[in-house]
């Protein structure tokens, strides 16, 4: 009787531990997951600039006049901005470079009375200078007519797009060779998941250019990365320039990567290295 009570507790106590091992199952990907962590991210930036000379210039003026009476205010308008065309025409500038917006009018009132005491009638001419002698000619028009006033200045490139797509282009193979720097020292495969915007804190806010980009614009630079994603932005900017012949683009961009571990699996006894 003892005997047979001793074998019965053995056997209890075998089943337990059978009971309590862990078990895995599930298919091949879902082991895999379970296996192997998750991978984590990197972001590498790439950055790139050209100084290059502008080719254009568009300078805007303000014609205003006054008169008792809108229409006798509004004819006198036309007739400045008339004789100035006329001149910029004269002195090279043809009419396909030179556009006019249409008369903006303001009613003033008398702070006696409340009436209207005259008009006051404004027009913008907008004209594309070429050359400093374009430039020099509609400076001698503001000061000769007493109407006519510079309202702004700005100088530009005709081919800035063509400019703006180099230099994006460079940016990518800048971030290329810092991926395959990391995947060599490091032992790791890097995999592009987006590009981001790049912060910018040097740049004027008046002359900050945002603009997207679509993937088909730089095709030739994202199959080389092997980047099967879209940009989602691009910060490039025009900065201040002091002379009428230099324009200095930058153009950033940062690519956040998936960054996975190589598996290296251990050598066996007397074979050369790993398999």
């Amino acid at each position: 009787m003892v005997r047979r009570c001793v074998v019965i507790a053995l056997s209890v106590v075998m089943t337990g531990t059978v009971l309590g091992e862990p078990e895995l199952s599930g298919t091949a990907d879902e082991l895999r997951r379970l296996l192997d962590p998750p991978p984590g991210q990197v972001t590498i930036s790439g950055f790139s600039e050209r100084t290059v000379e502008a080719d254009r210039a568009v300078v805007r003026v303000s014609i205003l006049t006054l008169g008792k009476r809108l229409k006798v205010a509004m004819e006198e308008n036309r007739q400045v901005r008339s004789k100035m065309i006329s001149k910029l025409v004269e002195g090279g500038i043809p009419l396909d470079r030179t556009h006019t917006s249409r008369f903006a009018s303001t009613p003033l009132h008398s702070a006696w009375t409340g009436k209207v005491k005259e008009y006051q009638i404004v027009s913008k001419v907008r004209i594309h200078a070429e050359s400093e002698d374009d430039i020099h000619l509609i400076a001698g028009l503001v000061d000769t007519f007493d109407e006519v006033s510079l309202a702004s200045m700005a100088f530009e490139m005709t081919k800035r797009e063509e400019i703006i797509t180099e230099l994006l282009k460079d940016a990518f193979r800048r971030v290329q060779q810092r991926r395959e720097l990391y995947e060599s020292c490091l032992g790791v495969t890097l995999s592009p998941r987006h590009v981001n915007e790049p912060t910018t804190n040097d740049v004027k806010p008046r002359l900050q250019f945002p603009m997207s980009v679509r993937v088909g614009s730089v095709s030739g630079v994202l199959s080389d990365l092997d980047l099967d994603v879209s940009v989602h932005a691009l910060a490039q900017q025009e900065e201040g320039i002091d002379q009428f012949e230099e324009l200095l683009y930058k153009v950033g961009i940062a690519v956040t990567f998936d960054l996975t571990p190589v598996r290296v699996e251990e050598a066996e006894p007397g074979s050369d290295g790993p398999r």
